[in-house]
């Protein structure tokens, strides 16, 4: 049930550890800490449960990534706000922006939202193009800003 090799590899489930701890099995922990994955010395990072059903990330200190109770998930946000999934940009300067490439492709999409409350779309290859824009009026510019 319990290994421990010469080296002071611990195994649960194994007598094959290949880590300080290796666990073959389910595993539950608790405590009101949560459960950070760091480098020695590094404590600003990790899993948090600060609520039943909510599951938190943090790193460098500052929450990343939420999931709410009801599966929401807040990207740069503390509250999903009912959203299936919420992006903000997390008190940073800038607007929220969601990035799609395609595995191998030279060129990326951009979707952000800016400080002046317009939706632009953007490909990415050397620099910016802005392809399409909706602006706060609700005007649609395709090919011009």
């Amino acid at each position: 049930r319990q290994y421990m090799d010469s080296s002071g590899n611990v195994g649960i489930g194994t007598s094959s550890p290949i880590a300080a701890l290796t666990v073959n099995g389910q595993v539950r922990a608790s405590g009101s800490l949560g459960y950070t994955f760091n480098s020695p010395g590094d404590t600003d990072g990790g899993m948090f449960s600060p609520s039943d059903g909510v599951i938190l990330f943090k790193s460098n200190g500052t929450e990343r990534l939420r999931i709410d109770s009801s599966g929401n998930v807040g990207i740069g946000a503390s509250s999903a706000n009912s959203s299936r999934l919420r992006l903000d940009n997390g008190g940073t300067s800038g607007a929220p922006q969601l990035m799609l490439t395609a595995t191998g492709a030279s060129t990326q999409t951009e979707i952000r939202h800016d400080t002046s409350n317009n939706l632009i779309f953007e490909n990415w290859n050397s620099g910016r193009t802005e392809r399409m824009r909706i602006d706060s009026s609700g005007r649609v510019g395709i090919g011009t800003s």
